[in-house]
C-alpha cells in the first residue's frame, strides 16, 4: 500500500487544482488558464492538459486539474500564485491554487491546519 501510494504522489506531482477560475462554455479550460496566467501571474507555464471537477453549482465555480510538464512548472506557478491575494480585482482574489493531493495527503495535512489552531505541533510520521 505504501508502494501504491508513492506511485499515486508521483503521477499527481505534474497536477495542482484550480478553484474559483470561471469556464468557458466550450470546455477549453486549457486556454483559459492560460489566458489567466498571461493576464495575472508572472510565470506562464506549458498546460498539457486540463479538465474539470465535478460541476458548477449555486454559483460556485467548479474545480479544473491542470497538468503541466513537471513538478518544477507546477511549484512555480502555486508560488506565483500569492500575488492573486492581493489584486483588486474581487474575482481574481477568490482563485485559488493548491497542489492535487491524495487522500493520505490532504488528511495529514487536515491534521497538521487543526493542531496548528489548537496550538499543537505534529511532526509527520506520528
Amino acid at each position: 500500500e505504501f508502494e501504491r501510494e508513492r506511485e499515486e504522489i508521483q503521477r499527481r506531482a505534474k497536477n495542482f487544482i484550480v478553484t474559483g477560475l470561471s469556464t468557458r462554455p466550450d470546455g477549453k479550460e486549457t486556454a483559459v488558464f492560460e489566458e489567466f496566467c498571461e493576464n495575472n501571474l508572472s510565470v506562464k507555464p506549458k498546460v498539457v492538459r486540463a479538465r474539470h471537477l465535478g460541476k458548477d453549482s449555486n454559483n460556485l465555480r467548479a474545480k479544473n486539474c491542470v497538468t503541466l510538464e513537471s513538478p518544477e512548472a507546477v511549484r512555480d506557478v502555486i508560488i506565483s500564485s500569492r500575488i492573486l491575494y492581493t489584486s483588486p480585482i474581487a474575482d481574481i482574489r477568490r482563485v485559488y491554487l493548491n497542489h492535487d493531493l491524495t487522500r493520505v495527503q490532504a488528511e495529514w495535512a487536515y491534521t497538521r491546519r487543526v493542531a496548528k489552531r489548537s496550538g499543537l505541533e505534529i511532526k509527520q510520521g506520528t
